[in-house]
């Protein structure tokens, strides 16, 4: 989730894998403890998050093996529904968003502009190809 202030020029990422932080692995693997934490630590910074641009990426659901069988546990769309509960909660502006699907994504975020590029992945050779 790639966030800019404009007034500061200052920019953030965050990505997030799961959706809720139950275990003590690491607050930062987690949707509902990582967007917290960085917003707090832009605020530590002066920047009031209402004046920044979230740009939403992800969720696609890529357990998905065919039509007839879905993932009966999307954790893509948990994930993304969980991200607008806290982008509205936290009255942030989102500017851009391309979630859900079953592809991949590859992004890159040139953090001095705050464009954002994005391949979607049709196979995992494309890993490591450039955008």
């Amino acid at each position: 989730m790639p966030i800019q202030c404009i007034k500061k020029s200052s920019d953030g990422d965050t990505y997030a894998s799961e959706l809720d932080s139950q275990t003590d692995s690491g607050p930062y693997k987690y949707v509902n403890t990582a967007i917290p934490i960085m917003l707090q630590r832009l605020r530590n910074y002066g920047i009031d998050p209402k004046d920044l641009e979230v740009k939403l990426f992800g969720g696609a659901d890529m357990m998905v093996t065919d039509s007839e069988n879905p993932n009966p546990h999307p954790v893509g769309q948990s994930n993304i529904h969980a991200v607008l509960k806290i982008i509205k909660a936290q009255h942030l502006t989102l500017t851009v968003s391309d979630v859900g699907g079953h592809l991949g994504r590859k992004l890159l975020f040139y953090t001095h502009t705050g464009e954002v590029l994005l391949k979607r992945i049709q196979s995992s050779t494309e890993l490591d190809s450039p955008l």
